[in-house]
């Protein structure tokens, strides 16, 4: 495989990555719409399903960039002119870690302040209703599981490197060079 296609197939897995992130952080979504599918009197459906179905879209989304990086890859970078190694050495691993923790980053900037929100929406709601609405504590345990997901990441995302490899070994993908 040339370079250009390691690259693109590392940008795959990365991109397979933060669909799982999202997917993760937004799986609260899930039991969110079955309860206002559920409720009696709903008039609006389509709010329900998008609850019910950004989730499975984005673990959908997930699986094809993990499971199949480098069968992408091939597709896209047809053929390469000149076949030089960019850096020399072992670099595709560092490379990966370093993405790896940049989206850790990116996670933990995005998730620490919508904790923050939510937890202040969560306490001034208890003091002016006894039940705080289910959709405040979905997102709330959301952005908690964002927060988590980006701190492991920072530390390394062993998990999500060990689940990718899982993914490939478990249903490897079938690449054919184009002519």
């Amino acid at each position: 495989m040339s370079n250009t296609k390691e690259i693109v197939g590392i940008a795959c897995k990365l991109l397979g990555l933060l669909f799982l992130v999202s997917g993760i952080s937004t799986f609260p979504m899930l039991a969110q719409g079955i309860v206002t599918l559920t409720q009696e009197g709903q008039k609006q459906v389509g709010i329900p399903l998008g609850y019910l179905f950004v989730p499975i879209i984005q673990f959908a989304a997930a699986g094809i960039f993990l499971i199949y990086s480098e069968a992408i890859a091939t597709r896209v970078i047809k053929a390469e002119p000149e076949d030089e190694p960019l850096l020399d050495g072992p670099w595709q691993k560092g490379f990966y870690e370093i993405c790896i923790r940049l989206i850790g980053i990116y996670v933990v900037t995005q998730a620490v302040p919508n904790v923050v929100n939510q937890l202040i929406y969560i306490i001034s709601l208890s003091q002016s209703q006894p039940n705080i609405p289910i959709h405040f504590w979905t997102t709330g345990i959301g952005h908690v599981v964002s927060l988590v997901i980006g701190i492991h990441l920072l530390a390394g995302g062993q998990l999500f490197t060990r689940l990718a490899k899982l993914l490939r070994e478990r249903f490897p993908p079938t690449v054919s060079e184009p002519e």
